[in-house]
């Protein structure tokens, strides 16, 4: 079996969408399982920017609040009140043919418990772009007909905290409509009753009222009422107003599909906590404690799909490198492994390597989907890692992973690919990593771990992995490193950490 040494170098329509994949005769808003096949719903950030011609999201989205907020002064939130996370959209379509592009917000404030905030992109009737920011309260009553409780519109990039006009009258209701997906933990392979997922949507129907006393949600006027969808058939009613059969002051019907928080914390958590991976989790703290870190040499711990062993791996006094199968027979489920006290010292975060090995691995296809990665360091910090995105993370390495021009499949088709990864790899590389370069950023001899850590993300940035960084060091209440983990990400040019609730 081919083994790689993993070397550590001394070193709007609008619409809410939740996607969950269960039996036909439960009810979907009751499930929280991840389903195994494909989101239909899903676009990576590559799609979104063909589809737009929006390739710098961020900055796009910056200009378009900072009208809104010129245009109401009054506005108590903006976009830089929150962090955007393009790991998942949500793309949708409607009847209409309006297109919607649905991002989850992790805000920079403490949110009041079980709200979440969305934005979402859709083009208006001029063919301009708008942008709006929603709140959602998820539903705490486990016999509710809705997922969420409370759906508000907070702020639109024409400057209207909710954007209902004048005579008109309506509100957000929640529906739901059932994919097939083909697979699953119990699909046969056709378009069955046991493998369809379940898509929560949110949508928003107004009318125009002529006396303004009639309140457009209630179950006197002729519709389906505050209810809204929920059902597990996914047959809603967008007809609740007093007006059935007039759409909104848009001229269309405005449906969006839901982001949840973030599935990468979900991916981290949900390893960390389940109770079949304590023996794990324990030996990795092992593996993080003083006297393992002062080794001369690295330890590694993994497990695979179909089986709990823990399988214990390490290198070489005074080598910094630890060998791990880079096509074992199962996917790997983790892979955790030391920088210690070698020579002149260890990164304190993953490095080239390190990254390349994952990249390997998931080049092999041989990373689960929730694979998950750990990193304890000598110089005393706590690294947790997810793939959010494994084709990123190839392309960013596939010369190096192909090695020899000559060793493509498709010398012919994978030239231009082969090329642009090497000119970038060789680029970002030698800015960052590379020892002949005496300016690098980072290097085995920084005692400053977070300078380090904002220079790594500067690189996960730049190089566009398609990975998630975490900070899992011991806190107040949690005296064991990777018990509480905070996603990484940067703000204004510095490290920003959200807890992973």
């Amino acid at each position: 079996m081919k083994q790689i040494h993993a070397k550590i170098l001394a070193g709007l329509a609008l619409v809410l969408a939740v996607t969950s994949c269960q039996d036909y005769e439960d009810p979907p808003h009751l499930h929280n399982e991840q389903h195994l096949g494909e989101n239909p719903n899903v676009i990576s950030g590559e799609e979104f920017s063909q589809k737009t011609q929006i390739t710098k999201p961020i900055e796009f989205f910056n200009s378009s609040f900072a009208r809104a907020k010129s245009l109401n002064d009054s506005l108590t939130l903006s976009f830089n009140d929150f962090n955007l996370t393009d790991e998942t959209i949500y793309y949708y379509s409607n009847n209409f043919g309006i297109e919607t592009y649905t991002f989850y917000l992790e805000p920079l404030f403490q949110p009041q418990p079980n709200v979440i905030y969305n934005l979402v992109l859709k083009k208006d009737l001029n063919n301009q772009w708008n942008s709006k920011i929603f709140e959602l309260t998820k539903s705490t009553d486990s016999e509710a007909q809705k997922s969420y409780s409370d759906i508000n519109q907070v702020l639109s990039s024409d400057g209207l905290a909710y954007g209902i006009a004048k005579g008109w009258q309506g509100e957000w209701q929640e529906q739901t409509e059932e994919h097939c997906t083909n697979t699953g933990k119990c699909a046969s392979g056709k378009c069955d009753r046991c493998s369809l997922c379940i898509t929560t949507r949110f949508t928003y129907v107004m009318v125009y009222v002529e006396d303004e006393n009639i309140d457009a949600g209630d179950s006197s006027s002729g519709g389906g009422g505050r209810n809204g969808g929920g059902n597990s058939s996914g047959n809603s009613d967008d007809s609740f107003a007093a007006n059935p059969g007039t759409i909104n002051a848009d001229g269309d019907n405005d449906d969006v599909i839901i982001q949840e928080p973030n599935t990468e914390c979900n991916k981290i958590k949900g390893f960390a906590e389940a109770a079949l991976n304590q023996d794990y989790m324990t030996q990795l703290r092992t593996l993080s404690n003083e006297d393992t870190l002062n080794l001369d040499k690295e330890k590694a711990i993994s497990m695979f799909e179909g089986s709990n062993d823990i399988l214990e791996q390490e290198g070489t006094e005074g080598n910094p490198y630890v060998p791990i199968f880079d096509n074992p027979p199962n996917n790997y489920v983790v892979l955790s492994h030391t920088h210690p006290n070698i020579g002149d010292g260890t990164l304190s975060v993953f490095s080239p390597d390190d990254l390349l090995a994952i990249a390997t691995i998931a080049y092999n296809n041989k990373l689960s989907d929730n694979f998950v990665a750990f990193l304890p360091t000598q110089k005393g910090t706590f690294y947790a890692l997810t793939v959010n995105n494994p084709q990123k993370l190839i392309d960013f390495f596939f010369s190096t992973i192909v090695g020899d021009y000559t060793n493509l499949s498709d010398p012919i088709g994978q030239k231009e690919q082969y090329f642009a990864s090497k000119d970038n790899f060789k680029k970002i590389y030698s800015k960052y990593f590379k020892p002949e370069n005496p300016n690098r950023r980072i290097s085995e001899t920084d005692g400053d771990n977070e300078t380090v850590l904002k220079e790594f993300l500067k690189f996960m940035d730049e190089a566009d992995l398609g990975v998630t960084l975490f900070d899992a060091e011991p806190t107040d209440g949690h005296p064991n490193p990777f018990e509480t983990f905070k996603k990484l990400s940067l703000k204004n040019g510095s490290p920003l950490r959200q807890d992973c609730n």
